[in-house]
């Protein structure tokens, strides 16, 4: 019994998954924050857009 609870102590095997998936983790943090900034920037674009194509009809009637 204490032979196999070393063996299991000592088994490393499963250290790897569990980097690959801090390290998936860290990148989805970083992609949802890098979004986010982006959001941003694109409403404001949009909105310009939105308000110059506003102005533009009114001036076209």
């Amino acid at each position: 019994m204490v032979a196999l609870a070393k063996k299991f102590w000592n088994d490393e095997s499963g250290q790897g998954l569990a980097e690959y998936a801090l390290l998936l983790g860290l990148i989805v943090i970083g992609v949802v924050i890098l979004i986010q900034g982006m959001g941003i920037s694109i409403k404001k674009i949009f909105t310009k857009a939105n308000s110059d194509l506003g102005t533009a009809a009114a001036q076209a009637t």
